[in-house]
């Protein structure tokens, strides 16, 4: 064999490997966990886990040229994770991808365990994760009840939040305090009667007296 023949095989190999490469690593466009799954948190979507018995997924994708299979199943503690292949009708996997695209897993009773949504660490997903065939988008996911039953999940609503506490009413204004009636102007004092100690009072006194020794002599004389 020639060179050339030797160089142009093998980089036909490459070609085939690269091919190969990226169907294998084909996954979910639009999956939900790094490893490539999209899981449905059945607790944390409001479902009722106990009524639970499958799941469908309605995926898209151009899968003519390649075909498209992988795997569905249920995870929680007590199912640990439940894993079932599926793939297009003709890859003759335990579970088919009908003609309008779903893929639906379904048993005969209740999927989960009432432990799984009671225990220390609570938790039940349904999942779909793509393994080969060019990629897949899930479009939908129908959760499913006995005999197949879609069933609603049942999330309370979100509650009211508390109305805003009423701006409280401001403190009234202090009235302005009564002004302290003035202090009546106070009485007077009565002047205190003043001893007249000047030369005019010791003259007047003087007079009296001497007036007084006069009478007494006068008096004396008529006896």
């Amino acid at each position: 064999m020639s060179i050339k023949r030797i160089i142009a095989a093998a980089a036909a190999s490459v070609v085939a490997v690269s091919a190969m490469s990226v169907a294998a690593f084909a996954g979910i466009a639009n999956a939900t966990d790094s490893n490539g799954n999209y899981l449905v948190d059945l607790i944390a979507e409001g479902y009722n886990v106990a009524d639970v018995y499958g799941v469908t997924f309605t995926i898209s994708g151009d899968f003519a040229e390649t075909g498209v299979g992988g795997g569905i199943g249920f995870n929680s503690a007590s199912t640990g994770w439940d894993q079932h292949e599926w793939g297009n009708a003709d890859a003759a996997k335990e579970i088919s991808l009908t003609e309008d695209n779903k893929v639906t897993y379904l048993v005969d009773h209740p999927a989960f365990a009432e432990s799984d949504t009671t225990g220390e660490n609570p938790y039940a997903q349904v999942w779909i994760s793509q393994w080969w065939g060019n990629d897949a988008t899930v479009e939908s996911v129908e959760v499913l009840g006995a005999d197949g039953v879609v069933l609603e999940a049942t999330a309370p609503a979100d509650p009211e939040p508390d109305p805003a506490p009423a701006d409280p009413e401001p403190d009234p204004a202090p009235a302005d305090p009564e002004p302290d009636p003035a202090p009546a102007d106070p009485e007077p004092s009565p002047a205190p009667t003043s001893v007249d100690t000047g030369v005019e009072g010791v003259a007047a006194i003087l007079g009296v007296a001497a007036v007084a020794a006069g009478a007494m002599i006068v008096s004396k004389k008529r006896k």
